[in-house]
């Protein structure tokens, strides 16, 4: 291995000679061959080097776009469970855990990599509403910068994840030392960082002693350093990096973890644990239970079991290498010694020695599986981390005594308690001084969750979100929004929705706001600012409009694009009254929202456009004109927001109103979009004529749509072809209803067969390359490219077109999985079938490629509750709970009702599955019947 094996220094991603002369011997703890003669060490220009190449990178990789930092993580991950073999021989030749440790430590990387793939955009704020000092602050959180981890070596992988992985989803760098036992394995994973795509700089790795390590610590280029190893080495880490520039430091340090038995426990899961479980990786874990707690009734039968179980495994220790070797040697000589010592030690004191005890075969550095009985509670053995296959065993007579002793230690990383008494679990667990506690288990981090330890066995958290948490700053933004400039009134005819007189239009800024629109988002919103201010409004309707301008347009849309739609309708509005007056009930709607106070501004707005429309629709001329639509929409949407059943009234005015025009090839596609996807809601929930009238106008628009069904409408992120799915969907719906009443199986067969066709034209329907943009309602052959439809944001082209794939095959999913539910009861299919397991994999493959509410993210309120209704698991019940909650955050009323209608369907689900209830409506239509809660509103 010496000839092939990488030794240098990898810093912005190349490999680097070392400007130290120092360096690393490795030898095979199995059979003492040079495994590698010169690894280099990092001297102090090298440190410098890596922190100048981490401090560059940070620059740039702060402000990727989330999609792209998960893109490239899951490709990584990719890679490295293809090359898992590869990167676990030098940890297998280093330090001698077997080749499946080895191994299983590199795919759980891949597993963190996905995991913190999905935070990349999870990393909400906070919002505090203007409490009546004019103020609405925010708080923000922001990558810290570069970071360092500082690993131990019986799992270099395992810190990679906990420490790499979470820092540079956060948008942080990293530079990251391996300990000198094991430090060949991070040179074959930067080969993969590199071919992943990562940027220069963003991943370091370096190596070296203590003294490296050291340097790291004390740096004052590092804003946090991560360390993973003993108490004694954990605190030199804290005190240099106090000295230094006071960096952040979380310290995974020493344990003498603590398993206790009780006599109702299941003996056999118990052994389980205590002897493989315990025994892995030769004990060379810092959460493993070396302290066994038994109680005294079950001691005897439990201790005689176990000493079997150790034995067996003794013969199964060997070169570990070899598939079927379970246990290989401890890491190196002096790893060996030190375990010696402290059996030396306790034969010395006389504490008895059940098995093992002694150095294992001629060859190698093994130690036998030991287990001492009745060690003082004083001894070394029992109060020392031994790092080594050595368990303790002592007996207790009560709950309270078992915690005593359990608690008894300068250490608190883990514990585990074996029971079947649920209740003792938890108390037990709850009294326990540990940052971990398995109840029938062993202490296994998870990447959910957070895993660190309390006393002596450090602080901080790493995994899960906590893990994440762990490497950004929070920033307090707080914003003065009652500030607006006195503008001088210029003979404005605008009135308030207080004043007795009402008068004609004010004066028109759609010629001088018109070329602003056709600029990019920021330029048109400051361009909009500026003329609104000068129209004159009072400062309470001026300052509305600038936040439907800034805050309402911007979210209303899938993909921001030049001549946003809704950004449009400002202009238009300040040439009309009924339709300002309905953009400034929306906006107050949505400011209401937002600031979680409610009052009747957005009704006296309200009652004031449904005045002016009013007089609109008795001349013929302004009633046909598209500022009528306009207005209607904007009516329509703002009962939407408010959450009641009066957006049927606006909804069947605007299909009246479509209606009267005949040929509607002329109406602007961006308004005819937006009626489609509303249209295309109604289907799928609201009976009757409201119903019937939704599938005539989205017939009457069909021969407008793109020829291309993959082309992805520009406003909503969905494929042109989803309408036409929704409506052929809804009418199986109905057709299965009618069967299902009439009792009739020929029906019910025709009906299967046409859920089967469907499903396949479903699957036909697949994006499977990057799209091209259009829109529902757009007129011709061709759809729209690119040009026509540019971004306003300087969105990279690949990542645009991924986000807006990613978002219809989202839509996609959901409909594959309403159809299959029309058929299939949720509670009477046993185990999730794999059709739908399949259609919710994928979707939470896309998931990561959409931000949460910019983008296309701000309309998958529907595909969220249809794919949610069918997940079991906590943690992505969790991801698509996060998804809504965005939206409640962004003040959009669909992200509200899709929590309450999925925590409802989940609540059914589990209680039918637990056995606690009969009700059998599972169904998310069924669940919103039962709430009374309309779907359109989602």
């Amino acid at each position: 291995m010496t000839s092939s094996c990488e030794e240098r220094l990898f810093i912005n991603n190349e490999f680097r000679t070392s400007k130290s002369v120092e360096t690393i011997t490795v030898q095979n703890p199995f059979d003492h061959s040079v495994v590698a003669s010169g690894v280099q060490c990092a001297g102090a220009e090298d440190i410098d080097d890596a922190v100048a190449a981490a401090s560059a990178a940070f620059k740039t990789w702060r402000k990727t776009k989330p999609a792209e930092r998960s893109r490239l993580m899951t490709r990584l991950a990719a890679l490295i469970d293809e090359h898992a073999a590869e990167l676990g021989k030098p940890e297998t030749a280093a330090m001698g855990a077997p080749a499946f440790v080895a191994e299983h430590g590199a795919h759980n990387l891949a597993e963190g990599l996905r995991y913190y793939a999905g935070w990349t955009d999870k990393l909400a704020g906070e919002t505090f509403p203007e409490a009546g000092d004019g103020v609405y602050r925010l708080v923000t959180y922001e990558p810290l910068g570069v970071c360092a981890g500082i690993a131990a070596w019986n799992g270099t992988f395992t810190s990679v994840a906990w420490k790499v992985v979470p820092a540079i989803a956060a948008g942080n760098t990293f530079i990251f030392k391996a300990s000198e036992k094991a430090p060949l394995g991070v040179l074959v994973l930067a080969k993969l960082v590199v071919e992943a795509g990562f940027p220069p700089g963003v991943i370091n790795f370096v190596n070296g002693t203590g003294e490296a390590g050291q340097r790291l610590a004390a740096h004052p280029g590092i804003a946090k350093i991560s360390f993973t190893g003993s108490t004694a080495t954990g605190r030199k880490v804290q005190v240099a990096a106090a000295n230094s520039n006071l960096k952040r430091c979380t310290l995974e340090l020493g344990g003498k973890s603590a398993a206790l038995v009780f006599a109702d426990a299941d003996v056999e899961n118990a052994l389980g644990n205590l002897s493989q479980g315990f025994l892995i990786n030769s004990t060379q874990v810092c959460a493993a239970t070396t302290r066994l707690l038994v109680q005294k009734s079950i001691a005897e039968k439990l201790i005689g079991l176990l000493k079997g179980r150790f034995e067996a495994v003794a013969t199964k220790m060997g070169d570990p290498k070899v598939p079927g070797t379970f246990m290989g040697p401890v890491a190196d000589e002096e790893q060996f010694r030190r375990i010696m010592g402290f059996l030396e030690q306790a034969q010395k004191e006389g504490i008895q020695v059940l098995t093992g005890g002694h150095a294992h075969g001629e060859q190698g550095y093994f130690v036998q599986p030991t287990i001492l009985v009745d060690p003082p509670l004083d001894s070394s053995v029992y109060r020392d981390e031994i790092f080594g296959p050595v368990l303790c065993i002592r007996t207790f007579e009560t709950e309270e005594e078992a915690i005593a002793l359990a608690n008894d230690t300068i250490y608190g990383l883990g514990a585990s308690v074996f029971t079947s008494d649920i209740g003792r679990a938890l108390r037990v667990s709850a009294e326990l001084s540990a940052g971990s506690v398995g109840i029938n288990r062993g202490v296994v981090p998870d990447n959910r969750v957070p895993f660190g330890g309390v006393k002596g066995s450090g602080y901080g958290r790493e995994n899960g979100r906590a893990g994440i948490m762990a490497y950004v700053d929070s920033k307090t933004v707080s914003i003065n929004v009652m500030f607006a400039p006195d503008v001088l009134r210029r003979g404005s005819s605008f009135k308030s929705p207080t004043a007795q007189v009402d008068t004609e239009t004010g004066p028109s800024l759609f010629l001088i706001l018109w070329p602003f629109i056709l600029t990019t988002d920021n330029e048109a919103t400051s361009a909009i600012f500026s003329a609104v201010s000068s129209l004159g409004l009072p400062s309470k309707e001026n300052r509305l409009i600038q936040h439907y301008a800034k805050n309402v347009a911007r979210l209303a849309i899938a993909i921001d694009y030049d001549g946003n739609g809704y950004r449009r309708l400002v202009a238009v509005a300040l040439n009309d009254q009924a339709l300002l007056y309905a953009l400034l009930a929306l906006s107050a709607s949505h400011m209401n929202r937002w600031q979680k106070r409610p009052d009747e501004q957005p009704r006296l707005y309200l009652r004031q456009s449904l005045q002016h429309l009013q007089r609109r629709l008795t001349k013929p001329a302004l009633a046909r004109s598209e500022v009528t639509l306009m207005t209607l929409l904007v009516l329509l949407t703002f009962e939407l927001c408010e959450g009641g059943d009066g957006w049927k009234h606006h909804y069947n005015g605007t299909l009246a109103w479509i209606r009267s025009r005949q040929d509607c090839s002329d109406v602007d596609p961006f308004l005819t979009s937006v009626l489609s996807m509303i249209a295309t809601q109604v289907l799928l929930h609201n009976p009757g004529a409201t119903r019937n009238r939704s599938h005539q106008f989205l017939d009457e628009i069909a021969d407008l749509r793109s020829n291309n069904p993959a082309s992805v409408d520009v406003i909503f992120g969905c494929s042109l072809d989803l309408p036409q799915l929704i409506i052929e969907a809804t009418h199986l719906h109905e057709e299965m209803r009618e069967a299902q009443r009439a009792q009739d199986d020929n029906l019910l067969r025709r009906v299967y067969l046409r859920a089967a066709a469907l499903q396949t034209h479903i699957q036909a329907s697949r994006v499977d390359s990057p799209p091209q943009f259009s829109m529902l309602g757009r007129k011709g052959d061709a759809p729209a490219s690119l040009a026509e439809l540019c971004p306003a944001d300087p969105f990279e082209e690949t990542e645009l077109r991924e986000a807006a794939r990613a978002s219809a095959e989202i839509f996609r999913l959901a409909v594959q999985i309403y159809v299959f539910r029309i058929i299939h009861d949720p509670m009477t299919t046993g185990r999730c079938p794999y059709d739908i397991r399949e259609a919710i994999d994928r979707a939470f493959e896309y998931f990561p490629l959409i931000p949460d509410t910019v983008g296309p993210g701000a309309f998958l309120g529907w595909a969220l509750v249809v794919i949610g209704a069918e997940i079991d698991a906590l943690d992505r019940r969790e991801h698509v709970r996060r998804r809504l909650q965005s939206l409640v955050l962004l003040a959009l009323n669909h992200g509200t009702l899709g929590l309450v209608v999925l925590d409802e369907v989940w609540r059914r689900r589990d209680a039918v599955v637990a056995g606690t209830s009969n009700n059998r409506r599972c169904r998310w239509q069924e669940v919103m019947e039962d709430m009374n809660v309309d779907l359109a509103l989602i």
